[in-house]
């Protein structure tokens, strides 16, 4: 039986934050769902 933790780590976010690290270095969690979301949301259209 595998166990499994589901603690959190900030191994891979800017110090003091829980933001993933990212190529356009933005440190809020909003603003880099905003950026994510039109992203995809461009490439879906580019795919169609």
């Amino acid at each position: 039986m595998a166990i499994y933790n589901v603690s959190g780590t900030q191994e891979d976010c800017y110090p003091n934050t829980t933001v993933l690290i990212n190529r356009f270095d933005i440190r809020n969690q909003k603003q880099l769902s905003l950026v994510e979301q039109k992203l995809f949301s461009a490439f879906i259209a580019a795919a169609t």
